[in-house]
């Protein structure tokens, strides 16, 4: 019953859903794809990307196979929409609570957008100056 199961943007609280448990994230995983939720609107995208952060099982999925889709989340930097802009700022969020081996080469994105949705801007490098003087 679950592989019948497409993801569109009629299905999406079924799928975020059904995500909630790791069994049923398995059934419908070949389901999630670049293709598929490229095609939802911006709000229906990051609520599904919002429901995978929630999970570690869910979320590695989301890092290690999806990378085009955590382009797209990561390049939401226009996003004003406030139900969207909040979707998107939790799910970098819960993704950075996961462990560095997890995140992988996505760390240092994650952070720079966290850094930008929460002070509105980038994030500065600032070199630290060693003065040799005693």
């Amino acid at each position: 019953l679950l592989k019948g199961i497409r993801l569109t943007a009629d299905t999406v609280p079924v799928f975020r859903n059904l995500i909630s448990d790791e069994s049923s994230f398995h059934l419908i995983q070949p389901e999630i794809t670049t293709e598929k939720l490229q095609r939802l609107s911006y709000l229906e995208f990051v609520a599904v990307l919002n429901k995978l952060s929630q999970f570690q099982y869910s979320a590695r999925y989301l890092l290690q196979n999806l990378p085009q889709i955590m382009n797209k989340l990561l390049q939401g930097g226009n996003v004003i929409e406030p139900e969207s802009f909040q979707l998107r700022k939790d799910t970098i969020e819960k993704l950075l609570a996961y462990p560095d081996e997890d995140l992988s080469v996505w760390k240092e994105a994650l952070v720079g957008e966290q850094y930008k949705l929460t002070h509105g801007a980038p994030m500065k490098i600032q070199s630290l100056v060693h003065d040799g003087t005693i």
